[in-house]
Formats: structure tokens, C-alpha cells, sequence
């Protein structure tokens, strides 16, 4: 295994477009495969169709290649090879003056010792550290999602204090005596640990009942201060995480284009006559310039870390969370400090591919979220569509749920809050969401101790007139074998971990009560309809059910686009 390795290296060395091809092509199709197994069916193919699935197939892989592999390492390839072009570890010039003294050294033991200071020292621990508080600081409002204390004053005059002594540490460096770096250290690690603290007592509902300290912000309250007051589609995380991603990305370029530049005239230089000793690298420079590349690198990961602990609901996602950008700081530390990126860059590829594969189970909880992912960046499926359009053709078939009308061939039905779940192949296979109501519904209910208020009444019987899908025989099963609080959303073919959001404990009162109506009575039926049938449809954001239950419009012309 060790041998197909290394000369899979090789190979891919000699012939890197083939090999990128071949690689993408198989991560990409496993992938996908992945996804038709999960849905429990395969989508058929026609042969003129064959060349849209190798196409999806090989865009997955690049998905899956560009975001689990080159995104995570991102930071701290991008810091490294910064590194060794402003620290190479066989410079040009000959010698350097010592600041401070009359007296020139040799240049190659000054850049070892400052590369030794840089990659053997705590900068790197104390970097990827600076990386995370600074994404949550911009991620603070998507945090809230999961867990938000009621004193937010004081996690974030901790959260500032923090930023500040770790900025001191990754700047100052070795120029601080022995024990304000301890000093400084310490007070990192205590800050975290309150913050954690804080977290976990709100997480097991014990919030003090005043707060220790509050902020006065005037027109509204403390994550509300993160940018200005415009709309709220405009003010969204991932926009700004996005613009300042490629920013970075776009100065790093121009950056080491300058290097390069710079590299290449004092080559001229050294061919035109010997250099003469001249001043050494600023170390402060050098470490301002890692710390900008580092933590702009950081935030693509870990925004994805984000969106992965979404997608596993919210009983696991603090603890996902927590996990994943664990994992990145370590993966991170150990590409940074590697001895030499072109001698141990494929080995430690290696250890942490295989690592990350062997301990998948641990930080996701649900790695499924990978090919599910993909298949909605790529708008294959796992969407959720406001509304569909649909050969009237299908009416036979969907009488069952509700839906009356004629089947006629130039025409077509409109259903709302359908999930798209696949549409690659000749068959499209759609997700109602269909509300369960009835006397034995009721009854059963009521039993389980399950039955919300009297007085509260369903989101579709107050805002909506159009009529519900609904189904003739309600099957009760669910409710009386074993524990129907465990068993309820299993035995009715929906997925727990996007049903699990509907139960948030952080939402208002009265939506947390109206998701929690809808928890109980929601029933989800897949449904097989051939592809060119599915006449049209938007996307609105990945599957859920948060947005009410299916609902039949009436009929209108088929305009297929």
C-alpha cells in the first residue's frame, strides 16, 4: 500500500492533469453514489445522459478535493510558503549585520534561528488560537444559533481581552520576558475557559438572572453592532466571509508575486557581484505578515465547520462544532511546522487524510453531511423549493394526498414547500411534507403526551386558505410500538437531524410552539416522478422543514423552461 503510494506520487508528479482528472473523477462518483445509497434508490440513465452524470461526477470531486482538502490546510500552506519566501533556508546573502552591534554573522544561522522561533516555538498554537477568535467574533451571530448566553456584555469584554494578550504574544514574541508571556498565556486560557463556562451554564439553563455587565447600544442590542443598518439579505456572515476570503486570496497572490520579483533582483544582483551584509528580516514584519495571511486563510474552514454542525441539528451540534475546529487547529499546526514543505508536504497529506477517515464518525456525528452537501452546491438535489411545477399527468398518482385534479397533457399543477431530492437521471424524486390530522391522530397524541395546546392552531390553518395535502388513512404505529418520543420522526420517513431544528429552544415562544405543532404532526412521503415532468421549480436554501406543509395550488398551462 505504502509502494502504490509513492508511485502514485510520482505519477501524479509526471502528469498532473491526468491525475487530477482520474482523482476527481473517483472522489467525485463515490460521492455521489454515496448520496443514491443514503436516498435508498439509484437514478437511471438514459445514454445521452451518461455525459451529465460523468460531468457531475467529476465537478463533486473538485467540490470535495477544493473544500475537505485544499480549504482545511489553506491557512497553513499559505503561511508556510509565505514563510520560506521571506525566510528562505538558503538565503542570498552571505552574511547579516546583528542590530545593535558592530559585527556581521552568517546569514544561514540567522534564518535558521528565527525559522526555529517561528515553527518550533508557540507562534503557531498561539496563531491558529488567534484564527478561531477572530472568525467567531464576525461568526458571532451565527453562533447565537446554537447557544447565546444571557450576559453577551461580559462573553464579549472577555472575548476582547483575550484578542488583545494574544495579539500581544503573536507580535511581540521573544521580546517579552518570561513571565509576561506565562502571564499572557494564562489570561488566554482563562478567558477561554470562562467563555466555555458561560456557554455550558446557559446550555444547562442555569443564566444567572442579572447580568455581571451590560452594554447600552441604542436601536438594538449587542450582535446587532456587526455592520451597518441596511437590509437583512444584504447583511448576511457568509457574504462578508466570502468577500474577505477572496480579498486575502487576491492579496496573497500580488504578494508573492512581489516576492518573486524581489527574489529575482537580488539574483541579479548576486550575478553582477558579492553582496554586502546587510540588516536581517524583521521578525516582526515577518510575524505581522503570517498572522494576516494565516487568519484570512482561516475563515473558509471554518465557516464550513460551521455549516456542518448546522446540518447535524442541534443535539449535536455544539459538540460537532467544538470538534471540527479542533481538528482544524491541529491539522493546521502540523502543516505549519513542518521541517521542509517539499520533503514532508505528501507524508503529512497522508497521516491526515487517513486520521480524518478513521475518526470521521467523531467530529460529524453524521458524515453523511458530505455527499448531501455537495449534491445541493452542485443544485443536484436536497433542496427545498417553495414551489413546484408539475405535469398535470401525476394527478392519478397524487390523489391520495389530497391533490384533486384532471389529468391533462398540457397541463400543470403547483405544490408548495416541496424538497427536492434528486433530479439527476431520468427520475426526479421529490419530498411532501404532509400534515397528519384526525381523531386516531389526536388520540394517540394525547397518549404519547405529545398533543400540543388547545388554544394554539396550525401555522397552514391561519395564514394560508389553500388547502393542505393530506392523507386519507393515518397510521398510528409509530405512536404505540416502543417509545413514540424516540420513534417519531424515524417511523415516518423523515430526516431526524433536519427535524430536530424544529424543535430550537432558542426561537420565540410562539414559533417554538408552532414548529413544535408541526414536529408532531408532520408525515414526509418520497415521491418518483419522471424527470421531464418536473417542469420547473426554485431553490430556497437547503432542505428543511421549517416553511409549513405541502400545499396543492390548483392547475395552470404547462410552460416547461
Amino acid at each position: 500500500m505504502v509502494r502504490f503510494a509513492f508511485w502514485a506520487k510520482r505519477y501524479a508528479r509526471n502528469n498532473p492533469i491526468a491525475s487530477l482528472g482520474l482523482l476527481s473523477g473517483i472522489v467525485g462518483g463515490g460521492t455521489l453514489f454515496w448520496y443514491y445509497m443514503l436516498l435508498g434508490q439509484m437514478p437511471d440513465f438514459t445514454l445521452p445522459q451518461t455525459t451529465g452524470l460523468f460531468s457531475a461526477a467529476f465537478l463533486a470531486g473538485i467540490i470535495v478535493i477544493g473544500t475537505l482538502a485544499l480549504t482545511c490546510v489553506a491557512p497553513a500552506a499559505s503561511a508556510r510558503y509565505a514563510l520560506d519566501a521571506m525566510l528562505p533556508e538558503n538565503p542570498t546573502s552571505s552574511h547579516f549585520w546583528l542590530p545593535g552591534e558592530a559585527r556581521a554573522e552568517q546569514a544561514a544561522k540567522v534564518t535558521s534561528r528565527m525559522r526555529a522561533e517561528l515553527l518550533r516555538g508557540d507562534f503557531a498554537v498561539e496563531l491558529s488560537t488567534l484564527s478561531v477568535l477572530a472568525w467567531s467574533g464576525i461568526g458571532f451571530p451565527s453562533l447565537a444559533d446554537f447557544f447565546w448566553p444571557s450576559d453577551p456584555g461580559l462573553v464579549m469584554a472577555i472575548y476582547a481581552v483575550a484578542v488583545f494578550a494574544l495579539l500581544t504574544l503573536v507580535f511581540a514574541g521573544a521580546h517579552l520576558g518570561r513571565k509576561p508571556r506565562i502571564a499572557l498565556r494564562m489570561l488566554v486560557v482563562f478567558g477561554l475557559c470562562a467563555i466555555a463556562t458561560l456557554f455550558l451554564l446557559h446550555k444547562a439553563g442555569l443564566d444567572s438572572a442579572t447580568p455581571l455587565l451590560s452594554f447600552s447600544v441604542p436601536g438594538g442590542t449587542i450582535p446587532d453592532i456587526a455592520g451597518p443598518s441596511v437590509s437583512g439579505q444584504f447583511l448576511r456572515v457568509h457574504v462578508y466571509v466570502l468577500a474577505l476570503s477572496l480579498a486575502a486570496m487576491a492579496t496573497g497572490i500580488l504578494s508573492y508575486a512581489a516576492i518573486l520579483a524581489e527574489r529575482r533582483r537580488i539574483w541579479r544582483d548576486t550575478i553582477s557581484g558579492p553582496l554586502r551584509p546587510k540588516l536581517p528580516p524583521s521578525m516582526f514584519t515577518i510575524r505581522l505578515c503570517l498572522t494576516l495571511i494565516y487568519v484570512a486563510f482561516s475563515f473558509s474552514p471554518l465557516m464550513l465547520a460551521l455549516e456542518f454542525a448546522k446540518l447535524n441539528g442541534p443535539a449535536h451540534a455544539i459538540r460537532t462544532l467544538g470538534t471540527i475546529v479542533l481538528y482544524l487547529a491541529v491539522f493546521n499546526l502540523a502543516f505549519f511546522s513542518m521541517a521542509s514543505m517539499k520533503r514532508d508536504f505528501f507524508k503529512t497529506c497522508l497521516i491526515a487524510v487517513g486520521f480524518f477517515a478513521v475518526t470521521v464518525m467523531v467530529p460529524t456525528q453524521r458524515p453523511t453531511v458530505i455527499p448531501t452537501g455537495v449534491v445541493f452546491a452542485l443544485g443536484l438535489g436536497n433542496f427545498h423549493s417553495s414551489a413546484i411545477l408539475l405535469s398535470s399527468l401525476q394527478c392519478p398518482r397524487l390523489a391520495m394526498y389530497g391533490i384533486e385534479c384532471e389529468a391533462k397533457k398540457d397541463d400543470a399543477i403547483v405544490v408548495t414547500n416541496v424538497n427536492v431530492l434528486n433530479r439527476l437521471g431520468s427520475t426526479a424524486t421529490l419530498e411532501l411534507q404532509i400534515r397528519r390530522q384526525g381523531p386516531d391522530i389526536d388520540r394517540a397524541l394525547n397518549t404519547a403526551g405529545l398533543a400540543v395546546s388547545a388554544d394554539l392552531s396550525d401555522p397552514s390553518a391561519t395564514l394560508s386558505p389553500k388547502p393542505v395535502l393530506l392523507t386519507q388513512e393515518q397510521s398510528v404505529r409509530d405512536f404505540i410500538n416502543g417509545n413514540p418520543k424516540q420513534r417519531i420522526i424515524a417511523a415516518r420517513q423523515c430526516d431526524d437531524s433536519i427535524a430536530s431544528w424544529l424543535q430550537s429552544p432558542w426561537e420565540a415562544d410562539k414559533t417554538r410552539l408552532a414548529s413544535r405543532n408541526k414536529y408532531v404532526r408532520l408525515w414526509c412521503v418520497t415521491v418518483n416522478v419522471p424527470a421531464d415532468q418536473l417542469l420547473d421549480f426554485d431553490k430556497d436554501g437547503i432542505r428543511s422543514y421549517k416553511d409549513g406543509y405541502s400545499e396543492f395550488i390548483g392547475t395552470r398551462p404547462s410552460t416547461k423552461t
